[in-house]
Formats: structure tokens, C-alpha cells, sequence
């Protein structure tokens, strides 16, 4: 296991990831409410993982990360948010997410679950136990349509009250200790992306011409970035692990006897195993391991079977913030938000 700053501070690695997926799910969200570009996204996402191997999650709670890095994200790919956008657009997420609007909505949609739990120190148990927070006025409603008229009728907020303030100091206060941790030197972030890479090792590999690999490895790689892959892998190598998962699903579902409907599946996608696997081409010899793990990683990702990435993704999840972050259930913000 990787070392972080939260490892260190007595953080399950359980626990770890439970609010990293948390933390990049609001910054995903947030992006496309704000319509920022996919890039822009990305950058955001590698903001927030990279801030969290320089600071531990005792220090500084996703919510205020996530704010700060949107707005970063934005300002590195040159589409600049108004704070104020970011604001209303956190704020709205938080009322969401609280209601737990959209735990049961939807095609496809997970049931409602718990979040992160804590001992009394602050750090979570090893073995995590996932209870999310819940508003007193949620508890109150009956069903989804009443979740969303309380979404639909929300007062409109003032700049210059104390609920504003309160959010625009900490996404403040938390972008400076982000540029500080990470030295002032974002520039870089945008050429890192594994997207970069896709279409080139598609195309060497002569499979450019089938749309539909270069769009699932595409999501693959969206994928990724709701944990700290991008920090632990070089983008290479995350890139063949997408194209790895896109080809070993064709391989399996033909030799299943899928249909024409599985897509790039139906193809009966074969990649050289042998003499050497064809990802050494791209990434060199002793990779192998760092590909399994990125697969199984992303895999662990997209299970929607575990309780936990439905209570990081769709709810709220208590910060592990010594005293109480800005906005925890304890905090003024929870007790005025409904």
C-alpha cells in the first residue's frame, strides 16, 4: 500500500479511499453542473488526489478540497469559474446530498446506505463501517418527489450573508493551502492525463477504427480518476490498463457467445499475449503487476455491489477532520441548510 499523510496520521486505508471517492465524485459532479470540459475535470480530480499525498484528511475535509480544486482545475485549463458558481453549485450539492436526493431515482441507481464511520479519535476503524449523514428534514419526507420540491423552492442566497461567507472562505482559504502543498506549479497537470494516450496506443494497436473501444478505454480512464491512480501510476500505463479491460471483456464475451448488440465486444478483439504482451511495447518490461492493480482498482470502482461506493457517491460522508469540519452534521451549516 501507498504511504500518505493520512496513512500516517492513523487513517485506515479503508477509510482513505471511502473519501477520496468521495471527495472526487463531488468535484465530478460539480464539473458537469458547471459544464466544464472533460479536461478541466481531470485536472480537478488530479488536483484533489495530488493535494491528499501532501496533507492528510485529518487536516482538511473533501468538501473545502473539492471546492478548491474546481476551481483550480478551471483555472489550469484556462475556463475560469466565478466563485460564486462554485458556491452555489457545492451548496446545492450539499442540500442534495443530504436529502439524499437521487439514492433510489433512476435507471440503475443504487439503493441508499450509511457513510464513513469514526472512532472517537476522529480516525475510522479498520474495518470501516459505512453510515452516511442524514438531515433532521429528511428524515421527515416520504418519498423522492418530496426530496426534490424541497430542492425545487430553495430560498435564493444571499452573497453577503453568513451561509455564503462561510462557504467562500473555506474554498479560500483551502485554494492557498493547495497551491502552497503542491508548490505553486500546476501547468503540468493537463499533459499527464492517460486520455492523451488512448487514441495514440489505439491506433498502434489498429483498433482506431472501432469507435467503440476508444469510448469505453475513454471511460475507463473517467474512472480512474475518482481514486488517486493518477498519482501512483504514470498515465501510460493507466491508459493500457483501459484498453486491457475494453479487450479482455471482447475476449471473454465472445468466447461466451455474446451478441451483436455487446458492441466492441462482438468483435472478438485479440491482443499478442506472447512472445511478450503488447503493452510492453508501450510502457517497457515489469509493469505487469502495475496494470493488474490499476485494473482491479478501477474494477473496485465501478462494483455497484459495494456499500461503500454507493455512500461516497450518491450521500454524505461525515468529514475525519479533528473538531468537525465547516460543514459537518454538527456545524452551523448543517443546522441551517434545509
Amino acid at each position: 500500500p501507498v504511504t500518505t499523510p493520512s496513512s500516517l496520521a492513523g487513517v485506515p486505508s479503508a477509510a482513505e479511499r471511502l473519501h477520496r471517492l468521495h471527495g472526487s465524485s463531488l468535484v465530478i459532479s460539480a464539473s458537469v453542473l458547471l459544464r466544464s470540459s472533460s479536461s478541466a475535470c481531470a485536472t480537478a480530480c488530479a488536483i484533489f488526489h495530488r493535494f491528499y499525498h501532501r496533507q492528510s484528511l485529518k487536516k482538511y475535509d473533501v468538501w473545502s478540497v473539492a471546492m478548491a480544486s474546481v476551481v483550480l482545475g478551471g483555472k489550469v485549463e484556462e475556463e475560469p469559474k466565478r466563485i460564486r458558481d462554485v458556491v452555489l453549485v457545492f451548496i446545492h450539492l450539499y442540500r442534495r446530498r443530504r436529502l439524499k436526493v437521487g439514492d433510489s431515482a433512476g435507471s440503475g441507481a443504487l439503493a441508499a446506505a450509511g457513510g464513513g464511520g469514526r472512532s472517537e479519535g476522529g480516525a475510522a476503524a479498520e474495518d470501516v463501517t459505512v453510515s452516511s449523514a442524514e438531515s433532521a428534514l429528511s428524515r421527515t419526507l416520504s418519498g423522492p418527489e418530496e426530496r426534490l420540491n424541497v430542492l425545487r423552492h430553495v430560498k435564493a442566497l444571499h452573497p453577503g450573508g453568513p451561509i455564503y461567507r462561510e462557504w467562500s472562505s473555506s474554498l479560500l482559504n483551502t485554494e492557498h493551502a493547495i497551491l502552497r502543498a503542491l508548490g505553486f506549479t500546476l501547468h503540468w497537470i493537463p499533459d499527464s492525463h492517460p486520455h492523451k494516450f488512448i487514441l495514440y496506443f489505439l491506433r498502434v494497436l489498429d483498433l482506431d477504427g472501432n469507435p467503440d473501444v476508444a469510448r469505453r478505454a475513454w471511460n475507463y480512464c473517467n474512472d480512474s480518476y475518482r481514486l488517486d491512480l493518477s498519482v501512483r501510476y504514470e498515465p501510460e500505463i493507466v491508459a493500457c490498463a483501459a484498453i486491457f479491460m475494453v479487450t479482455a471483456a471482447a475476449t471473454t464475451t465472445t468466447a461466451r457467445g455474446g451478441d451483436s448488440k455487446g458492441g466492441a465486444a462482438a468483435t472478438g478483439i485479440s491482443l499478442p499475449l506472447s512472445p511478450k504482451p503488447w503493452w510492453e511495447a508501450f510502457v517497457g518490461e515489469g509493469k505487469d503487476e502495475d496494470i493488474s492493480m490499476t485494473c482491479n482498482a478501477v474494477l473496485s470502482v465501478m462494483d455497484s455491489g459495494r456499500e461503500e461506493n454507493t455512500v461516497a457517491m450518491r450521500g454524505f460522508v461525515p468529514s475525519l477532520v479533528l473538531g468537525g469540519a465547516f460543514n459537518d452534521p454538527d456545524s452551523y451549516l448543517w443546522s441551517v441548510s434545509d
